[in-house]
């Protein structure tokens, strides 16, 4: 859901956004369609945390966004 900048800053995807991955620190690219939740991308990989494939639920959402 959020990406870092350059400088470390945290950020939400924003239509041709790019970022940092907070985990490894590989560049992210913004998905920021008009179905899904805007969110952000591994641009080369795809294997960063085998948790982020998990579905999220709206209740999952709301409390990540509170942190």
């Amino acid at each position: 859901l959020y990406a870092l900048t350059q400088s470390g800053q945290k950020i939400s995807a924003y239509p041709s956004g790019i970022g940092v991955c907070p985990n490894c620190r590989a560049k992210v690219v913004a998905k920021c369609g008009e179905l899904n939740i805007w969110h952000w991308a591994h641009q080369n990989i795809s294997d960063c945390d085998s948790w982020a494939y998990e579905p999220m639920s709206q209740w999952h959402l709301s409390w990540q966004k509170k942190f």
